[in-house]
């Protein structure tokens, strides 16, 4: 989003609102297609809306020819009175293909790895790097505490983390806090892996399961192991596409595929979003990780919606959200919670405590006792 877009009016959570609350400096990338004296408009309507938010330089990218970039460069010199600090030229080569919910993820683009590294010759020879350097360091100084390093926490529980194409979308600082709390990750493919490993826990982030339906189906011997560890108590997290990947049936491009059954919904998906922004939500039920009573802060982008949640609790109340629908999300099936929303570790406090205390609580054969896998 732009620099001044938050979470209200105000631009609560903007990228203004940090670069004030860290006393750092803005650089603007602008892309000036079809564009020559507006851009100083631009510029300028930028360093007037909030002033206290210093625009140190600007980046045009998108720049055509040499005249272009001449009449830009003086437009901004003569109204805007800041740096030009590179002038990018136009490159259809790297453009990053996208899909429904964004870019397509490192993980699939074969091609993204050149792209990145014709981006950085580009940026290289036509970006000011030393004066990008030097408006960085006038930055105000952090005020900082002394720290320790992170204990890892005795006791390490083997928590499952689906990890491949298909469930690519983890908040880094999650799978740390995650290994803080006492969690030792055991990473699963599930296009790929056919047995569930001995673990005590399970956590199933966002992605594309639509994408690889197909191959996720194939794999019926993991979908069924996961089923079975679910019926015999398994603690199980998952947001979003784990949520898609946790239900009976999905249908994507009208043809339907079975996921892991455990669950009994069936998902569809519409060619317009189902769910985007902020979620504030309640917890109103009983559920494997959270208290009733908690307030969680999250977000969601999907174009999925549920049908057949018929007589399953749901643990979310939305204040702010789409969720399952009807102001509510997460369901809650044994010990599993399965919900929409996307959390933050850093603005969950306890969050993952509550998974590593989850998995540890939990009375649950290793997926070698639990019977009649076939």
């Amino acid at each position: 989003m732009g620099l001044y877009d938050g979470l209200d009016l105000a631009g609560s959570g903007s990228t203004a609102q940090l670069a004030r609350l860290l006393g750092a400096p803005v650089v603007l990338v602008v892309s000036v297609t079809r564009m020559t004296r507006s851009v100083a408009a631009l510029v300028g309507g930028y360093q007037r809306f909030e002033p206290d938010v210093e625009i140190a330089g600007v980046i045009l990218n998108n720049v055509a020819t040499g005249r272009h970039e001449s009449m830009l460069v003086h437009s901004i010199r003569q109204y805007c009175d800041i740096p030009v600090l590179g002038c990018i030229p136009k490159d259809r080569q790297l453009t990053i293909p996208e899909r429904h919910l964004g870019l397509v993820p490192r993980g699939e683009a074969a091609a993204l790895a050149e792209k990145v590294e014709r981006s950085r010759e580009l940026v290289e020879s036509y970006v000011d790097l030393d004066a990008m350097v030097e408006i960085a360091r006038s930055a105000s100084p952090l005020a900082s505490s002394p720290t320790t390093e992170v204990q890892r926490r005795a006791g390490g529980v083997r928590l499952g983390v689906i990890r491949d194409r298909a469930f690519s979308f983890y908040y880094p600082e999650n799978l740390e806090a995650l290994e803080e709390a006492g969690a030792e990750l055991v990473y699963i493919d599930a296009l790929e892996d056919s047995r569930l490993p001995a673990i005590a826990g399970l956590y199933i982030g966002g992605g594309f399961p639509e994408m690889f339906a197909e191959a996720l189906e194939a794999n019926w011997q993991l979908r069924h192991e996961i089923a079975a560890a679910i019926e015999e108590g398994l603690p199980v997290y998952a947001e979003c596409a784990g949520l898609l990947y946790l239900a009976e049936t999905l249908w994507w491009n009208d043809r339907s595929v079975e996921m892991v059954g455990a669950l009994p919904i069936d998902v569809k998906f519409s060619s317009r979003p189902q769910g985007l922004g902020y979620v504030a939500a309640t917890v109103v039920d009983n559920n494997p990780f959270f208290e009733v009573g908690t307030q969680l802060k999250g977000h969601e982008f999907h174009y999925a919606w549920v049908e057949k949640v018929v007589d399953l609790p749901l643990a979310y109340h939305l204040d702010r959200g789409h969720g399952i629908g009807h102001k509510q999300d997460a369901i809650v099936y044994k010990n599993v919670l399965a919900s929409f929303t996307h959390l933050h570790a850093v603005g969950m406090p306890g969050w993952a405590e509550s998974l590593i205390g989850s998995a540890r609580s939990a009375d649950v054969p290793t997926v070698r006792e639990i019977p009649n896998l076939k």
